[in-house]
C-alpha cells in the first residue's frame, strides 16, 4: 500500500461532537454533527477515542500504536474503514489535489445520474423555499398558548361529543362524501389537504423550537406531484431524551387529530351551509390522512420515525430489509449465511417481520400509484409512469434479487429448503399452465321479457287518463284518451265538404258528366272522412294484452303531448329475461347455447338456470342500466357524456339469456350476475390475454 493511503486526511475543523443517547445493547454513543449540510454521524466510544488521537498526516500505523498504549480496542481495517467513511461522507478537508478530484467525481457522478434521481424522487420531491428559524423564535411566545394541556382537554372533550353526534348521523355524514366525488369536490379537498398538512409542518417545527432545536430550512414537497410544506427536524438528534423526540414526531399527528376533533365538534353543531360543508372536509382530510399517511410505519413519515425511535433503533428500514433478505435465501436456499447484524432473536424476527409487511405494503402501493398517475395524467405521460412505477419500484427489486440468488447459485445444494423450494415453484407452475378457469361471471339485470311502450299516435291533449302505476289493465280496457283539436276542426270541415257534394248529387240537377264527377269527389271525401276518423279512434289508447302498469307515469291530464312521446310502459304477467354485458377479452370463451346461471345481488329471487340466447355483434356505446356502472355502484367501469348518460370505458358486448322455467314477469329490474360456462382457461392464459387487450387498447391514441 502507497504511503499515501495510510495518512490520515485532516478532519473540518467546523464539525462538533454531542453526546447522545445510548444505544440499543445500552453502550454510550457520540454524534458527530455537520453545520454545513445540517446532517448528524452517530459513532461508537472507539471512535471518538481514535478522534482525540487524530492528527493530520499521521500513518495509520502511527495512530494504531498510539491507541495500543492507550487500551483503544481497534484493528488496522477497522482503522481503514472508519477513514473511508469520514472521506465518503465529506468530513474532512479537501485542500489535498486528490480530495478535490474526488469531490468533483462526485458532483460528476450525481449530474449523470439526474434519471435515476428523477425516478425515485418524483414521488417526493422536497425544494427548500426560506430559512424560518429566526420567524420560528420570534413567534413561539405568541403561539404558547397553543401548547396548553387544558385547551388540548377541552378540544378533546368538544371532539368526544362531535364523535358521539356523528355516530348518531352516520348515514347523514357518510352521505357526504358521494357529493364531492367530482372534479369541484376534488379540488375542494387537495387545497383542504394542502392547508392541513401546512399546518401538521409548522406543527412540527414550533415543538422544535419549543426544545431548542434549530428549525434550517422549511419548503415545499411535492408528494405524487402534489405540493405540501416540509420542515427540516434534524436537529432532534441532539436531544437525548426519548420522550422528547417523540414530542417532535407526534406534533404533525396531534395538531391533525385535535383539528379533526374540533372540525367534527363543529360539523354537529353548524346549520346546513358553507361553514359546515368547510368543516366536513376539514374533518373529513385530517381523520384520513392521519391514519393513512401520518401514522403508516411502512413510509417514512411521522409513523415510522416514531417506530424507530419507540424500538430505540436508528435506520431501522434498512437494517430490517437486510434481515429480510437474509431471512428468505434462508428460508428458500439454507445457504447457513451470518445475519447481517447480531441482534436478539426476538429484535430478529420482529425485524424481519416488519420487513415482509412493508414490501407487500409497498408492491400494492406502488401498483396504485401506478394506476393512480396513469388515469390522471394524459395518455403517454400516463403510459410512461405507470411503466416506471412497475419496472423500477416492482420488477427492478425483484430481478436485483434474483441476481442475487443466481451468484450464489454455486452454494446451493439439495437439502430441506432447496426440496421446499422447488416443490413449490413446481406447484405455482401447474396451477399456472392447468386449464382450470372455466366460469366467466358478468353483471347482469333480470327483467320482463318485452316490456310494452305506449306512446302517442298524434300532437294531441290528454282528456282522459284511467290508470295508475301497479294498475292491472287488460286488452279490452281503455286506459289513455287523447283529443287532437287539429284532427277534429279537419273532420268538421271534410264533414261538411261531404254534406255539401251529397245534397249537389241528390238535387239530379246535374248532366251525366257532373253527376260523374261529384260521385268521384264523394268518394275522396268518404275515404278522407274514413282516414281522419281512424285517426280519432287511434287516439283511445288500449294495451295489446294483459299487464301491469309499471313506471311513474309522465304525463297527467290536459297535459299537450307530442307525437311518439312515452305516455306509459306496461309489465306483461308472465316471461322474464336476464340481460348482461361481457368485457371484449372473454368474448371468444363463450357460445350460443352456453349454460348459465343467475344469481341476484339482493337475493329476493333464488338462482335461475338459463341458456346464452343471443350475443351483441358489436360494443355497447351506452349502458342501459345504469344501475350496472361504477357512478351508481355498479362493477362496469363508466363515465357519464354530455348528455349524462353512462358510457362504458372500454368495449363491452350484451348478452341476452332466456330462462329454463316459465316465471311470472319481475315487477322491476333486479341487479346481480350470470355465471357462464365458457372454454377453460389457464391462469397464465388469463393473464396474458389481460395484459395483450390492454395493450391493444391503450395503443391507441
Amino acid at each position: 500500500m502507497e504511503p499515501q493511503s495510510l495518512q490520515l486526511p485532516p478532519l473540518r475543523q467546523d464539525l462538533q461532537i454531542k453526546e447522545g443517547k445510548s444505544n440499543e445493547q445500552g453502550e454510550p454513543v457520540w454524534l458527530i454533527y455537520d453545520p454545513l449540510r445540517n446532517r448528524y454521524f452517530q459513532v461508537s466510544l472507539p471512535t471518538i477515542q481514535l478522534l482525540g488521537l487524530w492528527q493530520p498526516h499521521l500513518s495509520t500505523e502511527q495512530l494504531l500504536e498510539q491507541a495500543s498504549t492507550r487500551d483503544i480496542d481497534v484493528t488496522e481495517e477497522e482503522l481503514l474503514q472508519l477513514v473511508d467513511f469520514f472521506t465518503r461522507s465529506h468530513l474532512t478537508e479537501a485542500s489535498a489535489e486528490a480530495a478535490i478530484e474526488r469531490l468533483e467525481q462526485d458532483f460528476n457522478k450525481g449530474q449523470k445520474q439526474w434519471f435515476s434521481w428523477l425516478i425515485h424522487n418524483y414521488l417526493f420531491i422536497r425544494i427548500p423555499l426560506w430559512k424560518p428559524d429566526y420567524f420560528l423564535s420570534s413567534t413561539l411566545e405568541h403561539l404558547q398558548p397553543l401548547f396548553n394541556r387544558k385547551l388540548h382537554r377541552a378540544i378533546q372533550l368538544l371532539g368526544l361529543a362531535g364523535v358521539l353526534i356523528v355516530l348518531q348521523q352516520w348515514e347523514a355524514f357518510t352521505h357526504t362524501f358521494d357529493h364531492f366525488f367530482s372534479w369541484q369536490g376534488l379540488g375542494l379537498y387537495a387545497v383542504t389537504l394542502m392547508v392541513i398538512k401546512s399546518l401538521h409542518e409548522l406543527a412540527h417545527a414550533y415543538t422544535s423550537k419549543q426544545l431548542q432545536c434549530r428549525v434550517p430550512s422549511m419548503g415545499v414537497a411535492f408528494l405524487v406531484l402534489f405540493p405540501v410544506l416540509y420542515t427540516d427536524t434534524t436537529d432532534a438528534w441532539k436531544l437525548n431524551n426519548h420522550k422528547d423526540r417523540l414530542r417532535i414526531v407526534f406534533a404533525g399527528v396531534k395538531m391533525e387529530l385535535h383539528l379533526a376533533l374540533l372540525a367534527t365538534f363543529l360539523w354537529g353543531i353548524l346549520p346546513e351551509g358553507p361553514f359546515k360543508t368547510a368543516a366536513f372536509f376539514v374533518a373529513s382530510t385530517s381523520w384520513i390522512t392521519s391514519a393513512m399517511i401520518n401514522l403508516n410505519p411502512f413510509m417514512r413519515f411521522d409513523g415510522y420515525f416514531a417506530l424507530s425511535d419507540w424500538l430505540q433503533a436508528p435506520n431501522l428500514q434498512p437494517r430490517a430489509f437486510a434481515l429480510g433478505r437474509w431471512k428468505l435465501r434462508e428460508l428458500l436456499f439454507g445457504f447457513n449465511h451470518s445475519r447481517p447484524e447480531q441482534i436478539s432473536s426476538h429484535r430478529t424476527s420482529l425485524f424481519i417481520g416488519y420487513a415482509w409487511f412493508t414490501w407487500l405494503y409497498r408492491f400494492f402501493l406502488f401498483l396504485g400509484i401506478a394506476l393512480l398517475v396513469y388515469h390522471f395524467t394524459f395518455k403517454v405521460l400516463g403510459i410512461l409512469l405507470f411503466a416506471v412505477e412497475i419496472i423500477w419500484f416492482i420488477l427492478l427489486p425483484i430481478y436485483s434479487e434474483m441476481k442475487i440468488w443466481w451468484h450464489h447459485k454455486g452454494m446451493m445444494r439439495l437439502n430441506r429448503q432447496t426440496l421446499r423450494t422447488l416443490a413449490l415453484t413446481l406447484s405455482l407452475l401447474l396451477l399456472g399452465v392447468i386449464p382450470w378457469k372455466n366460469s366467466i361471471q358478468v353483471p347482469a339485470v333480470l327483467v320482463a321479457t318485452e316490456l310494452e311502450s305506449v306512446y302517442a299516435p298524434e300532437d294531441a291533449t290528454v282528456k282522459r287518463l284511467e290508470i295508475s302505476p301497479g294498475d292491472l289493465v287488460t286488452p279490452q280496457q281503455t286506459i289513455i284518451t287523447l283529443e287532437s283539436a287539429p284532427l277534429n276542426s279537419e273532420l268538421r270541415r271534410k264533414q261538411i265538404e261531404y254534406d255539401d257534394v251529397l245534397k249537389r248529387l241528390n238535387r239530379q240537377l246535374t248532366t251525366t258528366e257532373d253527376h260523374i264527377t261529384l260521385q268521384q269527389e264523394l268518394k275522396h271525401f268518404k275515404v278522407e272522412l274514413q282516414t281522419i276518423q281512424a285517426r280519432i279512434e287511434r287516439l283511445t289508447l288500449h294495451p295489446s294484452r294483459s299487464g301491469v302498469v309499471t313506471n311513474q307515469l309522465p304525463i297527467q291530464r290536459q297535459q299537450t303531448v307530442s307525437k311518439d312521446q312515452l305516455l306509459t310502459t306496461i309489465r306483461p304477467l308472465q316471461g322474464s329475461r336476464v340481460v348482461g354485458f361481457i368485457t371484449q377479452g372473454d368474448l371468444s370463451r363463450i357460445h350460443i347455447g352456453a349454460k348459465a346461471r343467475w344469481v341476484s345481488n339482493n337475493q329476493p329471487t333464488p338462482p335461475l338456470s338459463l341458456t346464452l340466447q343471443q350475443i351483441a355483434t358489436s360494443s355497447t356505446a351506452r349502458l342501459p342500466f345504469a344501475e350496472l356502472g361504477s357512478t351508481q355502484k355498479g362493477i362496469i367501469p363508466v363515465y357519464e357524456n354530455r348528455q349524462g348518460e353512462p358510457t362504458p370505458e372500454s368495449s363491452i358486448y350484451q348478452l341476452t339469456f332466456s330462462t329454463a322455467i316459465e316465471m311470472p314477469s319481475p315487477q322491476w329490474r333486479e341487479s346481480g350476475v350470470v355465471l357462464i360456462e365458457g372454454a377453460r382457461e389457464s391462469f397464465l392464459q388469463w393473464l396474458w390475454r389481460v395484459l395483450a387487450g390492454a395493450l391493444i387498447e391503450e395503443s391507441v391514441f
